[in-house]
């Protein structure tokens, strides 16, 4: 490991305007080392009196107050932001609890792995994510580091924080990352390190502030991946803290149309690019069970979006003559949500459906090489790993119109695309697979030939090397 400062290791003190005495700031006071200097709050009842031995303030006062930082106490801290705000209060005078506890970090940055002699290599990337765990972006970003190392970059992957277990697998296989705990707060000028790069990528629409603050030493690339779902999640938020504006020196890469669609439709005037992800060849061999079943899998966490009860309930419209050479596969973490239980409770009433919850990469492997055909029939999934895995490994692919790939398959000649929350439709695509197993191998060999073509790892580092190389022509 490699530590280093980017000021000073030493922490400096500051004094903090606490806004908010309520039930979160004292669950939390024991966390709160620095001076306060003074109390706000919005209840009247509360003004001119004491709490925890500051005085408590109306927030329109606060200017009458020497300090470094307000420190938004509440579950209601955009409200209040945008309150301060609205009363002249300068935003990089306002810190959040998540941020004021990474602040005493806000000058380390501690690398991890063993770095590479520079003058090795052709040039210097940082991939920045959101902190790496084992989901669909961070693994996407993976494929991307190890797809430009070999093609002879130097990749340094950029977190705040990381899942243990997928941090050390990933040192473990060669990777540098440096782990930066004030990255989703630092201003421009505790991001100067970032000029020892010559590229910089940084992974989902979440990490937008980042890449905007970035922008100022750097024109950085903006990948995303996000489903609509997210976007209307924090849809008031982003009109209150990002315009079209602050992506004038960010290039934004979709990773499919509909990640494409659903980003711009909050900022219909920023120009995209469509870059989809590669992933490694890790092709098994089909293996055919004794029972000499049909097997059809869907793949991915349970829940409402990814839309597992409609592949059953399509499977309950078959005539009885095929439901009984059927094994439904429904691989992925379930929980204890009504969806997931709703799901256990279809699944039980039908003899041909099994729950194999979530699997290892070994046991998936297993799992390939007995799966005829591959479903993903999500109400939207910008491009879901789970069909590009069943492209690579051959399989017959059924996916939603609503699924990125189907923007790719050319129907009943790479796979088969249905109407996404039409159970009726997904239905007769897999009956319609079930009446012509002669048509699987030559669709499989097609949906192969899409992956080698848009999804494979040659491919993909291909376009990342123009990508880089783009900049400096």
């Amino acid at each position: 490991m490699n530590s280093y400062s980017i000021e000073s290791l030493i922490y400096n003190s500051i004094k903090i305007a606490v806004f908010g005495t309520g039930r979160f700031f004292r669950n939390r006071i024991n966390t709160i080392n620095d001076e306060i200097v003074v109390f706000l709050d919005n209840d009247p009842d509360l003004w001119n009196t004491y709490f925890n031995g500051c005085k408590v303030i109306s927030p329109n006062n606060v200017r009458d107050y020497e300090f470094d930082y307000i420190l938004l106490m509440s579950v209601k801290a955009d409200e209040m932001r945008q309150q301060l705000l609205q009363i002249g209060v300068n935003e990089d005078k306002i810190m959040v609890y998540d941020q004021y506890l990474r602040y005493q970090f806000k000058n380390v940055v501690n690398t991890y792995g063993k770095s590479p002699l520079i003058g090795d290599y052709k040039k210097r990337i940082a991939l920045v994510t959101v902190p790496l765990d084992y989901n669909g972006g961070s693994i996407a970003l993976i494929y991307a580091a190890r797809a430009l190392m070999l093609n002879g970059y130097y990749v340094e992957i950029v977190c705040a924080e990381a899942n243990s277990d997928f941090f050390t697998e990933l040192i473990n296989t060669g990777m540098v990352i440096s782990v930066y705990p004030y990255l989703d707060y630092a201003n421009k000028n505790e991001l100067w390190w970032f000029k020892k790069f010559d590229a910089v990528f940084i992974n989902t629409f979440q990490m937008s502030e980042v890449a905007k603050r970035i922008s100022s030493i750097m024109r950085p690339y903006l990948w995303i991946h996000e489903a609509s779902e997210f976007y209307e999640k924090v849809s008031v938020e982003l009109q209150k803290r990002l315009r079209s504006e602050d992506y004038s020196d960010i290039d934004v890469l979709a990773v499919s149309p509909i990640a494409e669609a659903n980003f711009q439709q909050y900022f219909s005037d920023v120009n995209t690019e469509l870059f989809p992800y590669g992933i490694p060849d890790t092709q098994v061999e089909r293996k055919k069970s004794d029972d000499c079943k049909i097997v059809i899998a869907i793949i991915g966490v349970v829940n409402e979006r990814k839309a597992q009860k409609d592949l059953l309930d399509a499977v309950r419209m078959l005539e009885s003559s095929l439901r009984e050479n059927l094994r439904i596969l429904i691989i992925g973490t379930i929980c204890e949500d009504e969806y997931s239980n709703l799901v256990r409770k279809t699944a039980s009433e039908m003899p041909e459906v099994e729950i194999k919850g979530n699997l290892s990469r070994s046991e998936m492997d297993k799992v390939y090489s007995e799966i005829d055909i591959v479903v993903n029939p999500s109400k939207e999934d910008p491009l879901p790993i789970t069909i590009t895995e069943g492209m690579m490994n051959s399989k017959v692919c059924i996916c939603s119109d609503k699924c990125g790939q189907a923007d790719f398959i050319k129907p009943y000649e790479d796979g088969l695309v249905c109407r996404a929350e039409d159970t009726q439709d997904l239905a007769d695509k897999i009956e319609w697979c079930l009446n012509n197993r002669d048509k699987w191998k030559e669709i499989g060999q097609h949906a192969r030939k899409l992956y080698e073509q848009k999804f494979s790892m040659e491919s993909f580092g291909r376009r990342l090397v123009e990508l880089v190389e783009r900049k400096f022509v």
